[in-house]
């Protein structure tokens, strides 16, 4: 009886473990950037982004995106919160990043354009760890606003 219990068992787990298919999470849209802080090279944002997620319950994490201006890289931003996304879905959601700024006097004008709320040139590219109960997946991003 003992050993029926483990085969069941092994074979609920497999089969729970087959059904685990994991695609790409995709970045629809940044829809607004919101100005939180700045301080010592080190810009806070809010990021509203719409994102469409097909599988099940999923957490972004340990984002690492670099912030570009037109052409010009301003930085790179890391996530500091993770982001839980619905189940089969798309839906908008806020990104909370710190940008750690290349240079303050390089990227004058950009930030100046960014804290008046112009983010009509504003882009992300990089790296987001999805993670679901059984996977994780790096995923790419690249997204210009709007």
């Amino acid at each position: 009886m003992r050993s029926l219990k483990r085969i069941l068992f092994c074979l609920s787990i497999a089969f729970s473990l087959a059904g685990c298919h994991f695609e790409d999470v995709e970045l629809v849209a940044i829809k607004d950037v919101t100005y939180k802080e700045f301080k010592n090279r080190v810009l806070q944002l809010d990021i509203e982004t719409t994102i469409n997620n097909p599988n099940r319950s999923v957490t972004l994490q340990d984002a690492h995106l670099d912030l570009w201006y037109g052409d010009k890289k301003m930085g790179t931003a890391t996530q500091t919160e993770p982001i839980k996304l619905n189940a089969k879905s798309t839906e908008t959601y806020i990104w909370h990043v710190s940008v750690q700024l290349d240079s303050v006097q390089d990227n004058l004008n950009a930030l100046f354009r960014l804290l008046m709320n112009n983010s009509s040139k504003l882009r992300l590219s990089g790296t987001v760890d999805a993670k679901m109960l059984f996977g994780r997946k790096t995923i790419t991003l690249d997204k210009q606003f709007p």
